[in-house]
């Protein structure tokens, strides 16, 4: 072999090694882009996330739910300001919110009083819903609070 074709094949190789690193440098360029493209999206609004908590914290998300939250507490209290206009005074309506008010106390028949008084295991001791009198009065009020106009504190 000569020494012109060995300097050849030196040099061919090394025009492989700067190719095969030009390549390389290229695909991690596009990469940097790529990332400071995104980096970019997420200044814009698109893709905010809080926190480091893989995606569950997204503002977006996090502000859909108060949205629907507050959309829920202005419904009902619509609901309510309707209801404030009828006449709650009068013997019908007194009745009615009296059989409404017995049948919603109905339901909860069989709900555990306490947690102690069970044995563990039980399954009234898992309950998630223990009612003592005051609580189920509550329970009724609130599940009616459309009917009654209010809601007692807790």
């Amino acid at each position: 072999v000569s020494t012109q074709s060995t300097w050849e094949i030196k040099l061919f190789e090394l025009k492989n090694m700067k190719a095969i690193e030009c390549k390389e440098n290229c695909q991690t360029v596009e990469e940097k882009l790529k990332e400071k493209q995104e980096k970019e999206e997420k200044k814009k609004g698109e893709l905010v996330v809080i926190g480091n908590d893989s995606g569950k914290g997204k503002l977006q998300k996090r502000f859909e739910k108060f949205r629907n939250l507050r959309m829920h507490q202005i419904k009902v209290q619509k609901q309510l300001d309707v209801m404030e206009h009828l006449d709650r005074s009068s013997v019908e309506f007194r009745e009615l919110l009296r059989k409404k008010f017995i049948e919603t106390a109905k339901k909860y028949i069989g709900t555990p009083y306490d947690k102690r008084f069970h044995k563990p295991g039980s399954d009234l001791r898992k309950s998630k819903l223990f009612l003592d009198c005051c609580a189920l009065i509550r329970q009724c009020v609130y599940d009616l609070r459309k009917d009654f106009g209010f809601v007692l504190p807790v």
